[in-house]
């Protein structure tokens, strides 16, 4: 008998060791480059495009990110449950920290479709549904996504989830999650805009949804101009932020920190500046322009990431204290703009303030961190090769050999590669 069960529980073993292993070998499909992926052909080159341009499209306008993947049949042994979840998993879809993503999986001739969010997105489902270019052919299932939705909308296992937080932490999903129109009518916009201007012709990032309403005019347009405050690292900048005597931030400052990006110090994060402003009584008062990073809890009107960099040439590099700066971002529009509009007393046109701009040294401090580690320094390196602050954060490697096989002709050593 004992020998008996001994069998019996090795055959066990061996099969529930097969199934690990089988699980384990399956490979998850690579995560895609587009949003709209069409590995099954079912719509033409020309829709494919249409479709993953309005994914793009929808992304710049909600913050959301969707990604829709359509098979023939799935490519797993596995359950669909199983797959795409650990498919939805292992490609991190939406933007980095808000799990605001979701994959729409369709196999077609299984006549299956599974809708996998991000925790961030589910309550948002419903409602995002009716703006997504979707096309026809996603009616695999035999039913409308429309309908889809409304079954997901009134799953069981989303009215558990709601009715836990409200049980657990009083909260009522309604007021986290919202529909577009309810979070217009709480005065809430889309995240972000990209000011262009003559201090940042390649672009720059600002989180308009942090800037203190009550700074922002009735039209919900945020207008700034000021005179510019230049620091080139974050410890003078904390001191001027503390500092009561003259050399202290005043209210209508632009605070400009230069030589923070990737060739300065590595793309460094500023949330001490932006937490510091906000403890000051008129912290609201005063605007943050950098070639420097800033972190998801940031608050105030911070404009990072302004390319070229300071240390690349960027016009951010050449601005001087009282030089004048003025700052537009149109929360309904998304658009803004960031320029030199005067200096030595003198109002410029967007044409002088250009020509003056080009015409200045780099600021006298300009210096890359003395301490900045060597693999910083060649990603630095890379990532400005690739097309700088924007152009490159992912490598255009082509760009990069192309650069790399003209400097090396340059300096003799070799000769271009054909």
């Amino acid at each position: 008998m004992t020998k008996k069960r001994t069998r019996l529980c090795l055959g066990i073993l061996a099969l529930f060791a097969s199934a690990i292993v089988a699980h384990a070998a399956e490979t998850i499909p690579p995560k895609p480059n587009r949003y709209f992926n069409d590995y099954a052909g079912i719509v033409s080159p020309a829709a494919a495009q249409r479709f993953n341009e309005q994914l793009a499209q929808f992304e710049r306008e909600t913050s959301n990110q969707i990604v829709v993947a359509v098979w023939r049949t799935m490519p797993s042994q596995s359950s669909i449950e199983d797959f795409t979840q650990r498919t939805f998993q292992a490609w991190q879809v939406g933007q980095k920290g808000r799990n605001n993503g979701a994959v729409f999986f369709v196999f077609v001739d299984d006549h299956r479709m599974r809708i996998q969010p991000g925790y961030g997105l589910e309550g948002a489902l419903r409602a995002l549904g009716t703006r997504l270019p979707l096309p026809v052919e996603f009616d695999v299932t035999g039913e409308r996504l429309g309908r889809v939705l409304d079954w997901w909308e009134g799953s069981e296992r989303r009215q558990v989830l709601r009715e836990r937080l409200r049980a657990a932490d009083g909260v009522d999903p309604d007021d986290v999650i919202m529909d577009p129109e309810r979070a217009r009518q709480r005065g809430l916009t889309s995240t972000v805009t990209f000011p262009r201007g003559n201090l940042a012709p390649e672009g720059s990032v600002i989180k308009s949804t942090a800037i203190d309403p009550s700074v922002v005019d009735a039209d919900g347009v945020y207008r700034k101009t000021g005179p510019a405050r230049v620091f080139t690292s974050e410890r003078a900048a904390i001191a001027a932020i503390k500092s009561r005597g003259a050399d202290g931030i005043k209210p209508g400052d632009v605070m400009v920190l230069i030589c923070r990006g990737p060739l300065g110090a590595g793309m460094e994060e500023i949330y001490q500046i932006t937490a510091a402003l906000k403890h000051l009584s008129f912290g609201k008062h005063v605007a943050v322009l950098t070639d420097a990073r800033f972190s998801g809890v940031s608050t105030g009107a911070c404009i990072g990431h302004v390319g070229p960099e300071a240390l690349a040439g960027g016009p951010i590099g050449k601005l001087g204290d009282g030089d004048v700066i003025e700052v537009v971002i149109d929360r309904n529009t998304l658009e803004g703009r960031v320029n030199l509009v005067a200096a030595d007393g003198k109002d410029l046109d967007a044409a002088a303030a250009t020509k003056l701009l080009a015409s200045r040294p780099a600021h006298p401090g300009l210096a890359p961190h003395g301490k900045l580690p060597d693999d910083t320094r060649l990603w630095a390196a890379l990532q400005q090769a690739s097309g700088g602050t924007w152009g490159g954060c992912v490598y255009d490697v082509d760009t990069i050999v192309k650069v790399i096989d003209a400097g090396l002709a340059a300096l003799g050593r070799n000769e271009p590669k054909k």
